[in-house]
């Protein structure tokens, strides 16, 4: 399974990685601080789980989730 989560904010990004690695420590976590990262990412990687943070700088967690559907259909 591969999970990725995304925030601006450094300390909450390692949170969140930290409390899946905990639940899940088998599984593969990516992170990123940049929601355009992101997406190129997703572009090349298929992702199973999502954490985002809703309020970011450059892109919301919300429309990058858009995004994300509109790439994980014409997969």
């Amino acid at each position: 399974m591969k999970i990725i989560a995304v925030d601006d904010e450094k300390l909450a990004l390692e949170s969140v990685i930290s409390a899946i690695k905990k639940v899940k420590p088998e599984e593969s976590v990516t992170g990123f601080r940049d929601a355009q990262e992101a997406l190129h990412f997703i572009e090349e990687n298929a992702c199973d789980v999502a954490f985002l943070d809703i309020e970011m700088r450059e892109m919301d967690g919300i429309t990058l989730a858009k995004k994300n559907k509109i790439i994980m259909s014409t997969s």
